[in-house]
């Protein structure tokens, strides 16, 4: 595929969530508290400015206002609905990474879940950087299925049988190759993280309906590998317990950048 096929196909996945938006809130897990505790612990702001960014349903956006002020920045209405019924007590916004709508200095804290590989980095991490304060952070989580368990590890292979580009991000450490630091922020450090979630079996499908590889298929394309996956687990109790991994990344904005 051509550079422009994949910014396409990019394009059309990140847009793809608005179709399960309800899918995404039922289901998607939020991050591990006492992993959360310890990122703002060591940031170490009371009470600190914080934007959630790719907010999509609020997530993440419902953990942060124990921590601080937050603003929630997400680009599809679809989601941001979701957000704005659920979550009370966070400012949100319509933006993207690319063209973030707050002015320049004016958060401590930028936090990302789940959403940084949707952003254009080139765009993105300048105007991130904009954004914070002097010595401001960035911090970016990410939970993935522990596949070392072999249902998951089946359930992996149905969710990204025929992929052309497999998703990275089962592979622990690899923001740290993958995220343009410079001239922007520091060196990131990673904190490991996990947690076990409660999930029927209704939201282990509409969590895999969710995942971008369904989600931008037709209803009706998406119902296969959602009949799949509802075999594969079909003599599992319900609820399920699911394990997940999770990272958080960690870095501060430099003081000075090469713009």
């Amino acid at each position: 595929m051509t550079a422009d096929g994949d910014r396409s196909e990019q394009a059309a996945r990140g847009a793809s969530f608005a179709s399960t938006a309800e899918q995404y809130e039922s289901a998607r897990p939020g991050y591990p508290q006492d992993l959360l505790d310890t990122v703002f612990a060591q940031i170490g702001i009371a009470r600190p400015r914080i934007l959630d960014l790719g907010a999509g349903t609020g997530k993440l956006t419902r953990q942060l206002l124990g921590f601080g002020d937050v603003i929630a920045v997400e680009p599809l209405d679809a989601m941001r609905a979701q957000l704005e019924r659920v979550v009370h007590g966070a400012t949100s916004l319509a933006g993207n990474a690319e063209a973030i709508p707050v002015p320049d200095g004016s958060i401590d804290v930028v936090t990302v879940g789940q959403a940084y590989h949707w952003f254009d980095q080139s765009r993105a991490n300048p105007e991130i950087w904009r954004v914070l304060a002097d010595g401001g952070h960035l911090v970016s989580l990410w939970n993935f299925d522990d596949e070392t368990v072999p249902w998951i590890g089946a359930l992996d292979e149905i969710m990204t049988r025929g992929e052309q580009h497999p998703d990275q991000r089962t592979r622990p450490g690899w923001w740290l190759e993958y995220f343009e630091a410079a001239p922007w922020f520091t060196t990131p450090e990673v904190l490991p993280g996990s947690m076990t979630v409660r999930e029927t079996k209704q939201q282990l499908l509409d969590r895999m309906e969710s995942h971008s590889y369904l989600s931008v298929r037709t209803p009706e394309d998406r119902r296969p590998v959602l009949d799949e996956v509802a075999a594969l687990v079909v003599g599992f109790p319900d609820p399920l317990e699911v394990p997940y991994l999770t990272e958080a990344y960690w870095c501060r904005k430099l003081p000075q950048s090469a713009s």
